[in-house]
C-alpha cells in the first residue's frame, strides 16, 4: 500500500532510538531535579535581593512561631522541674540541661520582646510585601499555612520612631503630601503619595516644623501676657491674665503636646512663677 509505513522499519527505528538514549537511574534523576530546583532557586533569591535593594526591608513576625517557640521552652523547663523535684536531687545532667533551656527561654523573650518594639507595616505595605514574596517564591508560597501571611515590621530610624503628639499628626495630615512625605517613604509608597494619603510616618520637614510651632509658642505666651499686663494694667487685670496664660499652657502641654505628667507639672509651675514674679515687678 504507498504511502504506508513497513512495521518492520519502525520497530527498528523504536530500537535505534531506545539504543542511544540514556536513561538515568532513580538516584541520578533525583539528584538533577534537586540541582535544578536549587539553582532556580538561588536566582530567583538574587533577583529579589538586588530587585529590593533600594527598598525598606521588612522582618516577617511570624508570631505563632515565636508562642510555640516560648510554650515549648516553658514545657521543657516545667519537665526539668519535675524531674529534680521528683529524684529530690540535681544531677549534673538537668542542671545542663536547665542553663540550656533557661538561656533558649530568656532568649526567646527578648527576641520578642524586640520585635513588639519594631515598626509595624501599615495594611498597604503587608499586602505589597505579602504579594512581592508570594510572587518571587511561589514554590514556598503554595505550601499549606500560607507562609508569607504574618505581619511585617521594620526598623525605625529616630524621626519616625519620636512619639507622636496632636501637633505632629495634625501636620502630618493637613500639610501637601509634597512636604509631609519624607524622601524614603515617598519611594517606598509611591502610590499612595500618588493617590495624596496622609504619610503614616513623620519627615524630618514636619519634626522641625512643629518643633518651630513649639518654640513660637513658647516665647508667646510670655510676650503676650506680659504686653496685656502692662497696657492699663491693674492687679486684678494681672491675676485673671495670669490664671488664665497658665491654664492654656497646661492645656497645650496636655493635649496638644502631649508631656508627661512630670514635664507638666514642673513647665506649669515654672511658667506660672515667672508670670507671677511679673505681677509682682509690676505692681
Amino acid at each position: 500500500m504507498d504511502g504506508s509505513l513497513d512495521v518492520t522499519d519502525v520497530e527498528k527505528g523504536l530500537a535505534t532510538v531506545k539504543t542511544n538514549l540514556k536513561v538515568p537511574s532513580g538516584g541520578e534523576i533525583q539528584e538533577t531535579a534537586e540541582q535544578t530546583h536549587d539553582g532556580s532557586y538561588e536566582e530567583r533569591l538574587y533577583n529579589y535581593v538586588v530587585g529590593s535593594a533600594d527598598d525598606r526591608l521588612s522582618f516577617m513576625e511570624f508570631r505563632v512561631l515565636q508562642r510555640l517557640n516560648l510554650v515549648e521552652l516553658q514545657n521543657e523547663l516545667a519537665r526539668i522541674k519535675v524531674e529534680v523535684w521528683s529524684g529530690r536531687r540535681a544531677s549534673a545532667d538537668a542542671i545542663e540541661k536547665l542553663r540550656t533551656s533557661m538561656h533558649a527561654y530568656v532568649t526567646a523573650i527578648r527576641d520578642l520582646e524586640y520585635f513588639q518594639k519594631l515598626g509595624r507595616c501599615d495594611a498597604v505595605e503587608e499586602r505589597d510585601f505579602h504579594h512581592y514574596l508570594t510572587a518571587e517564591f511561589s514554590d514556598i508560597a503554595i505550601k499549606p499555612a500560607d507562609p508569607y501571611n504574618t505581619r511585617y515590621r521594620f526598623l525605625e530610624d529616630p524621626v519616625n520612631s519620636a512619639r507622636y503628639d496632636l501637633l505632629r499628626d495634625s501636620l502630618r495630615k493637613m500639610l501637601p503630601c509634597s512636604l509631609a512625605y519624607s524622601k524614603e517613604e515617598k519611594k517606598r509608597r509611591i502610590s499612595q503619595y500618588l493617590m495624596k494619603n496622609p504619610p503614616v510616618q513623620l519627615s524630618p520637614f514636619v519634626d522641625r516644623l512643629a518643633r518651630f510651632i513649639i518654640a513660637f509658642i513658647s516665647g508667646a505666651s510670655l510676650i503676650v501676657p506680659m504686653i496685656v499686663m502692662r497696657l492699663h494694667g491693674s492687679l486684678i487685670k494681672s491675676l485673671v491674665t495670669t490664671c488664665a496664660a497658665v491654664v492654656i499652657v497646661a492645656a497645650f502641654l496636655t493635649f496638644v503636646i502631649r508631656a508627661s505628667n512630670s514635664e507638666t507639672m514642673i513647665v506649669t509651675a515654672a511658667y506660672a512663677a515667672v508670670l507671677v514674679v511679673f505681677v509682682g515687678v509690676g505692681s
